[in-house]
């Protein structure tokens, strides 16, 4: 419980009151209380927005439907045990117990619902592109170039640059007057992932001009099978478990596994609960990569804004809950007995409303998942727009 308190702590309150304070920064006035005050502000609205549709929500529909079995036995007088007859269940009945729930129990559902909406587009991509990513770069891994060549591609990547550099600033100056159309906001974002685009392109010339290790090529194939592998489990278990419950398959590896080595166990559970993060994270990428009306957040090294890895923080604490419950419903039978069972499969599931939408999610989740394979298949790499540099030449 306070682990789950201290999540939703975080992303609604920690998180976006810093996103708020990086965002007011203004290297004219750098006084803090110019940042301080509206990230204040900010951060309370959002809070109590958030904060007071989750208590109406939980005032009136804050109920979870639980079904169990009624027994009824008849009263018996027992004069002797050897001579009289024991009866025993002579009337078995289905019944639903309504039970009204505690705002934590509800505020983690809305939580764990919202995580999923998050999850099963982010989530359903990255499971395909993450694998599918790592083959084709494999495949398509830079070959080696002459010290000419190099030059040559230095200069293009240049030209492109200078042409990115004089758009930005174009956009720049149409931001300060306060032009912020929503044709503006397009064009930042198509001028972000030509950026990141042309950045992996000068990454990759680099890689090949130096005869880059081996060991990354490596990588990315172990990656890419393994990947591979992880997903076809997960989507299996889907269908034959969650979908069909004809067997419990994955419950039957984590528990033969417990029984041999307790940690054994665990470390499985844990590599699927992770996996399922960093598909996220690669569909959020993806994703917006591809769609010019949304803002990428990519994440590189020594290479990171604060706003991108605020974002990245918030969502994978908000889909991790997604995950959490995902994995106690998808290994029930190994989490049997568990607090974090109880939660999340009797209360959280059985809510009215809410519990029903969290249950259909994971049908999203594989469906999103089967119409990522076409799409990373048949469109594996964005390519940079020749028709953007040939407008910004125009307009040079």
């Amino acid at each position: 419980e306070i682990i789950l308190w201290m999540t939703l702590v975080m992303a609604i309150i920690v998180v976006p009151f810093t996103t708020f304070y990086y965002e007011a920064y203004d290297p004219d006035n750098e006084k803090p209380f110019n940042q301080l005050l509206p990230a204040l502000g900010y951060t309370a609205i959002f809070a109590i927005i958030i904060i007071g549709l989750t208590l109406i929500l939980w005032y009136t529909v804050g109920y979870a439907d639980i079904t169990y079995w009624n027994y009824k036995v008849p009263i018996q007088y027992i004069l002797n045990y050897d001579t009289s007859a024991i009866l025993f269940v002579q009337e078995t009945s289905k019944e639903t117990l309504e039970l009204k729930v505690s705002f934590f129990v509800y505020f983690v559902a809305v939580a764990v619902f919202a995580g999923w909406i998050m999850f099963f587009i982010y989530g359903g991509i990255g499971l395909v592109a993450l694998p599918i990513d790592n083959i084709s770069d494999f495949i398509n891994r830079p070959k080696p170039i002459s010290a000419a060549e190099f030059a040559s591609e230095k200069v293009e990547v240049a030209k492109k640059a200078q042409l990115l550099l004089q758009s930005a600033e174009t956009l720049l100056k149409e931001k300060a007057r306060g032009n912020m159309s929503r044709s503006t906001k397009r064009q930042i974002n198509i001028l972000r992932s030509e950026t990141m685009v042309l950045e992996e392109h000068l990454e990759r010339v680099i890689f090949a001009a130096k005869n880059g290790s081996p060991f990354v090529a490596l990588g990315q194939i172990l990656v890419g099978i393994i990947g591979g592998i992880i997903s076809a489990i997960w989507v299996i278990h889907i269908f034959i478990y969650n979908a069909a419950d004809i067997d419990p398959f994955l419950n039957t590896m984590l528990t033969t596994l417990d029984d041999a080595f307790a940690l054994l166990g665990v470390l499985a559970y844990a590599i699927f609960s992770f996996y399922l993060l960093w598909c996220t994270f690669k569909g959020q990428v993806k994703f917006g990569m591809r769609l010019v009306f949304f803002k990428i957040h990519p994440m590189k090294v020594g290479d990171t804004m604060l706003n991108a890895l605020l974002f990245n923080c918030a969502m994978i604490m908000i889909c991790s809950l997604a995950v959490v419950q995902f994995c106690s419903e998808s290994f029930d039978v190994y989490v049997s007995n568990t607090a974090i069972g109880a939660l999340l499969n009797v209360y959280v599931g059985k809510l009215r409303g809410i519990g029903e939408a969290i249950s259909y999610m994971k049908f999203f989740f594989v469906g999103v998942a089967f119409l990522s394979i076409f799409w990373v298949i048949f469109c594996p790499r964005k390519k940079p727009k020749k028709n953007i540099y040939e407008s910004l030449n125009k307009n040079k």
